[in-house]
């Protein structure tokens, strides 16, 4: 499968919903599963982020912009979804983990804004990863696919007076 046979294939299967995350003034565009799954993610095709938070366009990655789930286990159901839609193209996955809460987040639910409770989640689903002091990515790659991928460490370092 090629990389627009992918992209299109993960259009076809599901629909645009906007929702609103109390970080954000304007609402983020995801995408639902036309199944009716309690999960949404946003996802780009043939790119993805650096360590240096520069944008890499390579053909063989879905950069996982964003994965949230409103029922308990289906943000997992999802990912495995999208993990079966790189196998079947040959692609890795590479996210950064953030943990945003949406706005009309049920209090009822637990919510854990702990980064290092996101990066547990990803390494449960056989995500790995890869960090600097300053920044994190997680990778899915497929078995049996080779990947070398763009890897600059950047020191940042505060202005000297």
């Amino acid at each position: 499968m090629t990389l627009q046979e992918a992209e299109q294939f993960w259009l076809d299967q599901t629909t645009d919903e906007d929702i609103q995350f109390a970080l954000f003034a304007e609402p983020r565009r995801l995408r639902r599963p036309k199944t009716g799954m309690k999960a949404l993610a946003s996802l780009v095709f043939g790119q993805y982020k650096d360590l240096c938070n520069e944008t890499i366009a390579d053909d063989r990655v879905i950069w996982l912009a964003m994965i949230m789930s409103e029922q308990p286990g289906e943000g997992a159901r999802l990912l495995g979804q999208i993990c079966k839609l790189a196998r079947a193209s040959g692609m890795a996955i590479c996210g950064e983990p953030v943990s945003l809460k949406p706005a009309n987040w049920d209090l009822q639910r637990h919510w854990s804004g702990n980064n290092n409770d996101l990066i547990a989640w990803y390494l449960r689903n056989e995500f790995r990863i890869v960090q600097t002091k300053w920044e994190t990515r997680l990778w899915y790659v497929p078995p049996g696919i080779e990947l070398s991928v763009q890897v600059q460490l950047a020191s940042k370092r505060l202005p000297q007076p």
